[in-house]
């Protein structure tokens, strides 16, 4: 039997304090593309434990970076929704993520 595998490869252009100037990815069905940040969560199944690997240009603006914060928060309450069918738990995520962007005045209004 086959398996089928893909790869998705980044591209980090750092200065010389190894700040990011510049991050690049594609995948086999993605063109190049320019971002200006970059979470990449995996969870290491020997350990049970998250890793991560948090990168941002110098370009990247304080608003711009609590808007992807955001929308990331709301990607992984659809992650956890289709993961684990737990809609609750899904909710209650948004909820928070909702509130939080509303303090933050991310959002104009607080989504109930």
């Amino acid at each position: 039997m086959s398996k089928n595998q893909s790869k998705i490869a980044f591209t980090i252009t750092t200065d010389e304090n190894q700040i990011p100037e510049k991050i690049e990815w594609e995948g086999e069905n993605k063109k190049s593309s320019e971002s200006k940040a970059i979470m990449l969560s995996v969870w290491d199944k020997k350990t049970e434990v998250t890793e991560r690997v948090d990168l941002w240009t110098k370009e990247m603006p304080v608003g711009e970076m609590k808007l992807f914060v955001y929308q990331s928060m709301l990607t992984s309450a659809d992650a956890l929704a289709r993961s684990t069918g737990d809609e609750d738990a899904a909710h209650e995520l948004r909820q928070f993520a909702h509130e939080w962007a509303f303090k933050q005045e991310i959002i104009k209004y607080e989504n109930k």
